[in-house]
């Protein structure tokens, strides 16, 4: 949850059991870096402008996706036992089940699970069971829809290691395949509230053991050097600068989430152990992956996502199975969109709609689909809507909207593998926006300072990215999936 693609130098076991033993993604995408936009577009398959869950808060949280046709439905619909475990979508728990207006969803269980044990939000406080999702020793699990399981007093990794555990030995145990979504708060901000934190940014709770780990390993933020002498070709929300005790505080978040993945790691080895001493890790496919990434400094931002560059779009991609070779790397991109039109390839699944996203397993298996690093393939990108948007539709629909209008992110853009292009949608009150369209050459420029919107030189090329965000950006099905013209890629 919110892990960089950088953070896998800390997880040792991730990079051997399964980067060095299957194939790994280099370039990993949230089409929607936040968390529960970006997770519902893993089991849907759809961008957010076509699943609607746009934000972690109402009225486009949980309750607004429509989870009849998720790869879970897809893969049951195959024979599939379906398990999960930890944090699903945001309100999960206190907002209604989709399709309701009314109540809450603390014994919901949405189709194509048999064994679903989420985190819960909208628990009475201090109560027995009263944990949340990122409360990292007091953290409560829904019970397939029969009650709640208590961690109190357990540090949540180590609680969902257990559980998947048992998970695994009683599914190994019968003829039936399965599949197990196991999903880890850490790296996550969270509580406790711990000595050592920085006084003004979040960070993930961690036991005392680990506490300390990486403090001769990680020795500056990783956006330390991320320095842009000019910001006045950005938007102004992006003109902040950091100060050195932003970059200090940012040194102790980036090593407490280390530290926190740390233990992540340690799991994802005990779990594949189980696996190969039932004999059946030849016979699985293991996935690793994050719903988005994170700012530590980088764009000036000392934490925070949701925003369309390099640190916050990319996840990891990691996967290893049948069929799929050793050692190897892809550098075709690989979306949230494209998660569940995998999975039910895999599965053999039959899927209820074509979906945004394509399955991935050929190129795992047979390799890139390009001859050289280029793609041919377009990445939109897209955030949380306008305020005035949002204050427009929850006024009609407070709850679980779903507008029958398509709607589009305050930023919308598409990332090539060249270029990172974006259009900035401005609020009514507004004052000074600035720039509102950037144009990034990523592979001359990798840091994103010259924004080359800005230079005449470059209008043609701007003029035809805005054509194709404003398609992409509309797209479903089959359209999100037309090659970029041979300029582009």
């Amino acid at each position: 949850d919110d892990m960089r693609t950088d953070e896998l130098q800390y997880m040792p076991n991730v990079q051997k059991l399964i980067g060095d033993e299957g194939v790994t993604f280099t370039n990993g995408f949230a089409s929607l870096p936040l968390c529960c936009p970006a997770r519902a577009s893993v089991f849907t398959g759809q961008f957010p402008h076509n699943h609607g869950v746009w934000s972690q808060k109402p009225p486009f949280a949980f309750a607004s996706m429509d989870d009849r046709e998720t790869f879970p439905v897809w893969m049951h619909r195959a024979g599939y036992r379906n398990s999960y475990i930890g944090k699903y979508l945001n309100r999960f728990g206190r907002d209604p089940a989709p399709g309701r207006t009314k109540g809450n969803s603390l014994q919901y269980v949405p189709p194509g699970w048999d064994n679903f044990r989420p985190t819960l939000d909208g628990l009475t406080p201090n109560t027995k069971y009263w944990g949340g999702t990122h409360q990292y020793f007091n953290t409560t699990l829904g019970d397939n829809g029969h009650g709640f399981i208590s961690n109190r007093g357990t540090y949540q990794t180590i609680a969902y290691t257990r559980l998947e555990k048992q998970n695994l030995r009683r599914d190994l145990k019968q003829k039936k395949p399965f599949f197990h979504f196991v999903s880890f708060s850490a790296p996550h901000v969270g509580g406790p509230h711990e000595d050592d934190d920085p006084k003004d940014l979040g960070t993930p709770g961690r036991p005392r053991p680990v506490r300390g780990l990486f403090d001769d390993i990680i020795t500056e933020p990783p956006g330390a050097d991320w320095h842009d002498p000019d910001r006045s070709d950005k938007p102004h929300s992006m003109r902040s600068t950091l100060t050195d005790d932003d970059r200090e505080q940012i040194l102790e978040s980036a090593r407490q989430r280390a530290e926190s993945l740390y233990l992540v790691d340690r799991s994802v080895g005990r779990m594949i152990s189980t696996l190969k001493k039932h004999h059946q890790l030849a016979n699985t496919t293991v996935v690793f992956t994050s719903d988005n990434g994170y700012f530590l400094g980088e764009q000036g931002k000392p934490q925070g996502k949701t925003l369309p560059y390099e640190p916050s779009l990319r996840v990891p991609v990691l996967m290893r199975g049948p069929g799929i070779p050793r050692g190897e790397i892809r550098t075709d991109p690989f979306l949230s969109v494209d998660f569940a039109p995998t999975f039910a390839d895999i599965a053999d699944g039959r899927r209820g709609h074509k979906g945004d996203g394509k399955s991935m397993l050929d190129v795992m298996r047979l390799g890139d689909e390009t001859a050289d690093d280029s793609w041919s393939r377009r990445v939109p990108t897209e955030t949380v809507p306008t305020k005035a948007v949002i204050q427009k539709v929850s006024r009609r629909d407070p709850i679980g909207a779903r507008p029958k209008q398509q709607l589009r992110g305050r930023v919308i853009g598409l990332r090539t593998h060249r270029y990172l292009y974006t259009e900035w949608a401005r609020e009514p009150w507004d004052w000074e926006p600035g720039v509102d369209r950037e144009l990034y050459d990523v592979l001359k420029d990798p840091e994103q300072y010259d924004n080359l919107a800005v230079d005449p030189k470059h209008k043609k090329l701007v003029a035809q990215f805005h054509k194709l965000v404003g398609r992409s950006h509309t797209c479903a099905g089959a359209s999100c999936r037309v090659p970029l013209p041979e300029n582009l890629r």
